[in-house]
């Protein structure tokens, strides 16, 4: 009965209280000093029992744009990098096989060495010899026998004069368009599945040892 007369005694001083100051009880109560929980962020939602069950997401100081994950509050650190992968270099294509120049005594093809050219020279006892890139060669320099021995996506093209002969065969991007007086055949030694639709890979009636597309 004492306990009971008590409480309701508490409970007049605390009325007469608020009566007095004008205050709300939940005034007087979070000014007191007695509210345990700490306020909610800014932006942050409450439930009905007074607490908070998202916070809002932080920002990058410098963008502004957001770091955590929207309504969970979980920050993620921006990237050192600035969130930019590294460029990953493709891995350099490997370098063409060095050219083929004639036969060997046995009737394998011949290569040259990885810094030499294969020179013709039709007056010459032996037309086809491996000779120094910076050697002058009698006749002409041929610096492929396929698209084999070119870089990737090129091709191996002679060029041709109707008048004086063969002046060159070389890598080129594609093989010219032939004129009246200059032809310019694709030279396919090794490797015949590259000669265009309608053209075959055949032995050279010029150059001893090679084919070209015709």
């Amino acid at each position: 009965m004492k306990s009971q007369c008590g409480a309701a005694l508490f409970a007049g001083m605390v009325v007469g209280v608020v009566a007095c100051s004008g205050a709300a009880p939940s005034d007087l109560f979070s000014k007191s000093g007695l509210q345990t929980q700490d306020p909610a962020p800014t932006g942050a939602v409450v439930d009905d029992a007074g607490n908070f069950t998202s916070t809002p997401d932080e920002t990058d100081a410098t963008s502004g744009e957001p770091l955590g994950d929207a309504g969970t509050g979980t920050v993620h650190p921006t990237p050192k990098d600035g969130g930019v992968d590294a460029p990953v270099k493709d891995a350099a294509p490997p370098p063409p096989p060095p050219v083929t120049c004639g036969f060997k005594t046995s009737g394998a093809l011949k290569r040259c060495a990885a810094n030499d050219v294969c020179c013709f020279d039709s007056a010459a006892t032996t037309k086809l010899a491996c000779t120094p890139a910076t050697t002058s060669c009698g006749g002409f320099v041929i610096a492929c026998s396929s698209a084999l021995e070119c870089p990737v996506g090129k091709q191996c093209c002679g060029t041709f004069d109707s008048s004086a002969g063969y002046e060159s065969v070389t890598c080129m991007d594609a093989c010219p368009t032939p004129t009246t007086t200059m032809n310019y055949p694709q030279l396919c030694t090794g490797n015949p599945g590259e000669c265009p639709p309608g053209t075959a890979c055949t032995v050279s009636g010029t150059i001893t040892g090679y084919s070209i597309c015709k």
